[in-house]
């Protein structure tokens, strides 16, 4: 990746962690031990970082409730209990 890729992609207010391409994580801290370069990313400094359940692409027909969940973590994010994300916990 270019470092202009990588210095735009650090301003995201929001992060959602693919689990099924690298295993689940529930930490800030285990996610950090993936790539240490997202330490200095906005959205992990704020700890807006979120991670899809192993559901999340086995659950085609509940697309709407899927969408309905991203948008919930991008405007109300401490509404409630999610079916196909998490929130990272601080380490």
């Amino acid at each position: 990746r270019s470092q202009h890729q990588v210095a735009k992609w650090s301003d995201a207010d929001v992060i959602i962690y693919n689990s099924t391409l690298g295993g689940d994580v529930q930490t800030l801290e285990e996610l950090l031990g993936k790539n240490a370069l997202l330490a200095d990313f906005k959205a992990v400094r704020g700890g807006d970082v979120w991670c899809t359940g192993h559901n999340f692409y086995q659950e085609t027909m509940r697309l709407g409730e899927m969408i309905s969940e991203v948008h919930t973590i991008l405007t109300e994010p401490e509404s409630g209990d999610l079916s196909f994300l998490h929130r990272l916990k601080e380490s």
